[in-house]
C-alpha cells in the first residue's frame, strides 16, 4: 500500500555508523533486526542506549531485548527473521504516541540500571529529546 511504500521510503539500512551521536539525534526509532546473539554484546548495548535517550526501539524477540522491550509498553517485538512481523511493528511505532513510550522506555532503563546509565549515554552522545 501507498502508506508502507512511503514508510519504506524513509528507512536506512546501514552497517557500521561513524557518527552515532548524529544518527541518533536524527532517528525517530531505533530498530534491532538481529537472527542470532551470535554478535557483538553491542547489540543489546545500543537498544538500551536508544531507550536511556526516550527513542522508541523495534527489536526481535532475542532472548534479552525481548525481557527489556515490551510489547507497547516500552517498544515493540517481532518475531526473529519475519519480514512481516517486522513491517507490523514498524507500523505498530510509527503510529504509537512516540514522546509518551519513549519516556516509559527511559524510566524503564533509569528502575532497572539506574539513573546513572542514562546520565553515561547523555554523556557519550548528547541530550536527546524523543
Amino acid at each position: 500500500d501507498l502508506k508502507g511504500a512511503v514508510a519504506m521510503s524513509q528507512i536506512s539500512w546501514l552497517s557500521i555508523v561513524s557518527d552515532m551521536r548524529d544518527l541518533l539525534s536524527r532517528s525517530a526509532i531505533h530498530v534491532a533486526p538481529f537472527r542470532t546473539t551470535n554478535g557483538p554484546s553491542d547489540y543489546f548495548i545500543s537498544t538500551l542506549e536508544a531507550m536511556s535517550m526516550g527513542k522508541v526501539c523495534v527489536v526481535s524477540d532475542l532472548p534479552g531485548m525481548a525481557e527489556v522491550v515490551r510489547e507497547g509498553e516500552t517498544g515493540f517485538c517481532f518475531r526473529s527473521g519475519d519480514s512481516l512481523d517486522l513491517q507490523r511493528a514498524l507500523s505498530r511505532a510509527m503510529e504509537c504516541d512516540r514522546i509518551a513510550l519513549g519516556e516509559r522506555a527511559r524510566n524503564f532503563v533509569i528502575e532497572n540500571f539506574g539513573a546513572a546509565a542514562v546520565k553515561t549515554t547523555n554523556t557519550l552522545y548528547g541530550d536527546f529529546n524523543a
